[in-house]
């Protein structure tokens, strides 16, 4: 990496040549955001969505006791399944992956 960024044309590139383990350019937003490809957000955001509406009704619970199979709450529960089926859908015939997904919901 050094060695490509020293023959950038770009002086800003080149000055990132000492420290090759950096990124250039940090382009990550200053809000929360979901990163996904297209047809995996067209399908999953309503039901990720769903998901942290659940979580926001319960303040005080901490993401242990929200994942903790004694005490996650039925509605979360009940979301979480339905973005496994979506997933198991969209993952169509890719059995491994699907067994692991569905075993552990």
């Amino acid at each position: 990496m050094k060695s490509i960024r020293e023959r950038s044309n770009a002086d800003g590139i080149q000055k990132m040549a000492d420290d090759p383990y950096l990124f250039c350019q940090n382009r990550q937003p200053d809000s929360t955001y979901l990163l996904g490809n297209s047809l995996c957000v067209r399908k999953y955001i309503p039901t990720a969505q769903k998901i942290l509406d659940v979580r926001a009704k319960f303040p005080n619970i901490s993401v242990a006791d929200f994942y903790a199979p004694l005490t996650m709450p039925e509605e979360l529960l009940k979301a979480h399944k339905a973005m496994t089926q979506q997933f198991v859908r969209f993952m169509d015939g890719r059995k491994i992956l699907t067994k692991v997904i569905l075993d552990y919901f």
